[in-house]
């Protein structure tokens, strides 16, 4: 139904005061005073007509509602009920209507809601009111104010929760409330008496009789933090100490307050209340995470695995009163050993060493034989101890909790037992640390175990390598001796072909000179063969005692500077390079090398160059450096060569050209090859046919 503004009602004429404005103007101030002061004290009043069905706002609903919409007239107000309470919202009305009667012609209106506004904003509202019925108790009208409550219902709901969160957390956590006074008085909630094990405490106690029950350890500071909070009002109290319990166990306690009241002149501390709470088990924990922490940096730095376990074992009976902790291998063959106790005699590892796990070997060898844990609280009792009761009763070993050590893959690698000195189940923490430490001593021992496997492969490997750098050795002696041999054998042939090879041609020229006009044509050209292939053959024997020399000399490192070497050897060229620019491009940088064979190396470089780039129609021979390859290189625009075949120029013998084109040994290459990777270097070429080369070496570190 749309909602509407109720129109003004009449009211009876005043009489007209000669000081005041007109009654009309005074009435629409009163109004719009009235308005404004509604809104402002978020109320908004209403009267509904229950015959027509119509909602009145006696204040107009913006602020309640949201803007107005286009039309101008507000939907339905049951409309912009929050959908889950408008059922709540109904009901409210149904049963205020159906209170009313011939007996009673009023009835209360009283319901909470939220309406989402025409903004989209929800808000909480509650709305009052009274319903009147006629003479026959028929519902005539109800009015009423709608206020809205949206701040004050959120900080109502924040409290209750905050309260039941309250409530959980003392319950929880065993909290006991306390006050105290100026007189030394103390006064304890009911869970005290609870907390520390004992009967219930009296309402009031002397502060001072708690003194005894503090560890002497933690007593000063207590005393400390007191005072502190006692005399500066800035200070509240906020310590942990350990107290005693009725059982003579020590427990940890956090105790919270703050002065509740000083007096005005002296400003002297005369109430202060607060809350003790039993954090033992925090602190268990807290110690329980060192201790690990503590065995994980101990397996970091790789201390055996025995250390750890040890400290393992007495960590874990720090942790717990009254228990001894132990740690037992699983062995070859399915048998415990190797136990580790501390506080257990050795006599009786003895005695266990090699017991064969089985359905009935005690708390430890029935773990490791099921692969579970296995909890026995009376060994005076257990069928599981009626082969080794009499080995552990007269010890004082009553009760034994035993966790199998797993391996990363499954395998049981050991025990990790507690013994109880007295007969009885063991706690939630005595389990969770059982299953805390337990990860950690599988780890010690992997570790230890992949260290020793790495120790045994390194050896291994040490000795694979020692046997392989043997026979490397010796290979290498043999191949050196091997290359000697044919380095001497190559020098010596070819120094001992150079004379018959001299005579053969020598031999040749005499007989054209001297009878010459006596031979024929055929046994001059015949002779003509002769000592041009004994020329060849001369070349070809120096080129070879040039590569023997270049394997054989001794490498004479010193510092060389390449510029003049390279205008010493372009002017050392003469009439070979006529017609050939040669130059060396911009400086050189100075070389730790061996001056003759880089001197070599350069020189053949050179020479190939000006011999290839002979045919070019302006020739070009370029030396120089090239810092961002940090080489050297000969450049030539002569005839190139494919890049498809790069890798057979500095073989030796290999050549890409024709002897008749371009004539040589095929040996000059090799030898740059050579002295450069004596040096520790590497030489390589980049060309196109028909566009020139582009030779680059290095002469390594120096």
């Amino acid at each position: 139904m749309p909602a509407r503004r109720k129109p003004p009602t009449a009211r009876a004429p005043r009489k007209k005061a000669p000081t005041r404005a007109p009654a009309s103007r005074d009435a629409g101030l009163q109004r719009r005073q009235f308005d404004l002061a509604a809104e402002a004290a978020h109320v908004w009043a209403w009267s509904w007509d229950v015959a027509s069905d119509r909602l009145y706002w006696m204040t107009p609903p913006d602020g309640l509602l949201g803007p107005p919409p286009v039309s101008g007239q507000y939907p339905d107000f049951r409309t912009l009920v929050h959908p889950d309470d408008l059922a709540a919202y109904r009901s409210a009305g149904q049963n205020t209507l159906a209170r009313l009667g011939p007996a009673q012609r009023t009835a209360p209106y009283d319901v909470r809601f939220r309406v989402c506004r025409t903004d989209g904003v929800v808000r909480w509202l509650h709305a009052r009111g009274r319903a009147e019925a006629d003479a026959d108790g028929r519902p005539v009208r109800m009015v009423g104010v709608t206020v809205d409550v949206h701040e004050q219902h959120e900080a109502d709901e924040r409290r209750h929760v905050a309260e039941a969160r309250l409530r959980r957390a003392l319950d929880g956590a065993e909290a006991v409330l306390w006050e105290g006074n100026d007189r030394g008085d103390l006064y304890l909630s009911d869970g005290w008496g609870r907390m520390v094990g004992g009967p219930p405490a009296p309402s009031r106690i002397p502060v001072r009789s708690l003194y005894a029950d503090v560890h002497p350890d933690d007593l000063a500071a207590g005393r400390g933090a007191l005072i502190a909070a006692l005399k500066d009002p800035a200070q509240r109290l906020a310590f942990q100490y350990r107290f005693r319990k009725a059982d003579g166990s020590w427990m940890w306690i956090s105790t919270r307050g703050t002065v509740t009241r000083r007096d005005p002149k002296t400003g002297r501390a005369l109430s202060m209340s607060g809350v003790v709470v039993d954090v033992t088990a925090e602190r268990r924990v807290q110690s329980l995470l060192e201790l690990q922490r503590s065995l994980l940096e101990r397996i970091a730095r790789d201390e055996p695995a025995a250390n750890v376990l040890v400290a393992l074992l007495l960590g874990a009976e720090s942790l717990v009163r009254g228990v001894r902790a132990t740690f037992l291998t699983l062995l070859p063959g399915g048998r415990l050993g190797g136990g580790l106790g501390p506080s257990v005699p050795p006599s009786y590892h003895a005695a266990i060493e090699g017991l064969a796990i089985g359905p009935n070997a005690g708390s430890c060898g029935t773990a490791a034989w099921r692969n579970e844990r296995v909890v026995v609280k009376d060994i005076a009792s257990d069928p599981l101890w009626s082969d080794f009761r009499a080995l552990a009763l007269p010890l004082g070993l009553r009760a034994c909790w035993s966790q199998p050590v797993h391996a990363g893959d499954g395998r049981v690698l050991g025990t990790f037992a507690l013994y109880a000195d007295e007969a009885r189940e063991p706690g939630a923490w005595e389990l969770r640390m059982l299953e805390a430490l337990a990860p950690i001593a599988a780890t010690a021992i992997e570790r230890d175990r992949q260290r020793a496997e790495i120790l045994a492969l390194n050896e291994r490997l040490e000795e694979r390598v020692r046997e392989r750098t043997a026979q490397l050795e010796q290979t290498n002696r043999q191949l050196a001796e091997l290359v000697r041999e044919l380095e001497a054998f190559s020098y010596s042939v070819s120094h001992d072909l150079k004379a018959p090879l001299r005579a053969i041609g020598g031999f040749a020229r005499m007989v054209v000179d001297d009878e010459g006009p006596a031979l024929s044509e055929d046994g001059r050209r015949k002779l003509a063969v002769i000592e041009d292939n004994a020329r060849r053959m001369g070349e070809l024997v120096e080129a070879l005692l040039a590569l023997a020399r270049v394997n054989r000399a001794d490498l004479q490192r010193m510092p060389l500077d390449m510029g003049t070497l390279a205008r010493e050897i372009l002017e050392s060229l003469g009439e070979r390079a006529s017609g050939v620019v040669v130059r060396v491009a911009g400086a050189l940088p100075t070389a730790d090398a061996d001056p003759q064979l880089v001197r070599q190396l350069l020189a053949n470089l050179v020479e190939n160059a000006v011999k290839y780039s002979a045919r070019a129609a302006e020739p070009l021979v370029e030396v120089g450096w090239d810092a961002s390859k940090a080489a050297w290189f000969v450049r030539d625009n002569g005839a190139g060569f494919d890049m498809a075949y790069v890798e057979k120029l500095f073989r030796a013998f290999e050549r890409l050209h024709a002897p008749a084109d371009f004539p040589g040994t095929g040996i000059g290459l090799a030898i740059v090859k050579r002295v450069a990777e004596r040096h520790g270097g590497r030489v390589w070429a980049e060309g196109a046919p028909g566009k020139g080369a582009t030779f680059w070496f290095t002469l390594g570190p120096g």
